[in-house]
């Protein structure tokens, strides 16, 4: 066994869509600015927003956009889901009204890691909002394993599990928060029969091999 020498703690959010069989927020943005008002300058990407010993705080939320199928034989769900992050960066403060890639800014790295092959359908773009506020939504489509433990057929409930971890940063320089006004499902899903409960959400912590 390996001694927490050589593993690090890091920051997860778990998010849990419930199901159970039946029988019977856009904000308005402005016109983009030039090429030349959205010039970073001297911004160092890999440095974080924050200074040492002060965690920069991500807030998170998850849409169920689609629940498109269920396959309780291959224990499997197909579903389409939007995820919102939020950070502030007061470098970009300046640059407010523009779009990045995250390959332009600082970004806190967070991944789904039980999500088999939930993938994204488009490249993210991070938006800069007054007082460096990054905001970024990226939709996720894909089928996904979700184990049934089956009791009372066909009346049983399950909970679909999505899990996101920032993997480059530990617990003590990035942290989670839930934002519920982002956090819901559409009214309407392709699936037919079940019952789908708003997805809740829980921030915790988990251990990590160190990489090397």
């Amino acid at each position: 066994m390996r001694s927490d020498q050589h593993r690090k703690l890091l920051p997860a959010a778990l998010f849990a869509i419930s199901l159970s069989a039946l029988f019977a927020c856009t904000a308005v943005e402005a016109a983009a600015p030039g090429p030349a008002a959205c010039s970073l300058g001297e911004y160092q990407r890999s440095a974080r927003p924050d200074a040492a010993g002060t965690a920069t705080t991500v807030s998170l939320g998850l849409l169920l956009a689609d629940l498109i199928a269920i396959s309780d034989t291959d224990q499997t769900v197909t579903l389409n889901v939007l995820l919102t992050m939020a950070w502030t960066d007061h470098r970009l403060s300046p640059v407010a009204g523009c779009h990045y890639s995250g390959a332009d800014i600082w970004t806190p790295d967070i991944q789904l890691t039980n999500s088999g092959s939930l993938a994204s359908r488009q490249p993210a773009e991070l938006m800069i909002q007054d007082g460096g506020r990054v905001v970024t939504r990226v939709r996720f489509e894909g089928t996904v394993s979700n184990p049934w433990h089956m009791k009372r057929f066909p009346f049983d409930s399950n909970d679909i599990l999505l899990q996101l971890v920032s993997l480059r940063y530990s617990a003590a320089e990035v942290s989670f928060l839930v934002n519920e006004s982002w956090t819901g499902r559409r009214s309407v899903m392709t699936v037919p029969n079940w019952d789908i409960g708003k997805p809740t959400a829980s921030v915790n912590s988990i251990m990590m091999p160190l990489l090397g």
